[in-house]
């Protein structure tokens, strides 16, 4: 499920910064948003920081999740303004569920597994749509 998160929110590049008009920025792999602080952003184009963030996020939503929560309906917090997002992550791990590693470059072009930083926090498998409950901290 990170895969689809960091393919759809910014394409694998992790200094995306997007300005955003509600006046806060979305920053880095996941496109956390929050304040334009430069500091904060700084910290949040580093891709162990900012995939770290992203499954604390994911941890939070699915365990704070009170209403129509079945399937990955908790996922609608992460990007809220967007009605089809939890539809568009759900098509990437269908396409990915089950998959040898090599059937992410057919989502994410260019981008190796082994490139990508994970923590002891949020250990991933090597393929591509794990479900969250994997990424949880021990």
């Amino acid at each position: 499920m990170i895969f689809a998160i960091v393919h759809l929110e910014s394409r694998w590049t992790a200094t995306a910064v997007n300005h955003e008009a509600a006046g806060g920025c979305s920053v880095g792999l996941g496109q956390i948003y929050g304040s334009c602080h430069p500091k904060r952003i700084a910290t949040l184009v580093d891709p162990r920081v900012n995939i770290q963030r992203v499954v604390s996020m994911l941890h939070g939503l699915e365990t704070s999740c009170r209403t129509r929560c079945d399937g990955l309906g908790w996922l609608r917090g992460y990007n809220p303004g967007a009605p089809s997002y939890v539809r568009r992550v759900s098509g990437i791990v269908e396409r990915c569920h089950d998959a040898h590693p090599s059937a992410l470059r057919d989502v994410c072009p260019g981008m190796h597994l082994s490139h990508v930083p994970w923590s002891t926090s949020a250990r991933a498998s090597s393929q591509c749509g794990t479900s969250a409950r994997r990424h949880r901290a021990a």
